[in-house]
């Protein structure tokens, strides 16, 4: 069965301070709303990926290696 959604992604700073376990970033943050309320917001740090993302759990960064 397949099931369609919609999604809505909208910035919401380009240059937020974020800390996490795995230290202090300036990240975009974005927020995600699906079809059915399901809402959640990312922060992506430039050369890094995601650091933190809160919904329905709250996920950090806990360490990273600068390669």
């Amino acid at each position: 069965k397949t099931v369609s959604k919609e999604e809505t992604w909208t910035v919401e700073a380009v240059a937020e301070e974020v800390t996490v376990p795995a230290g202090p970033f300036t990240a975009l943050k974005v927020r995600k709303v699906t079809s059915g309320n399901a809402d959640k917001l990312y922060w992506f740090a430039p050369g890094v990926g995601k650091v933190r993302e809160e919904g329905e759990q709250v996920e950090v960064l806990t360490a990273f290696v600068v390669p």
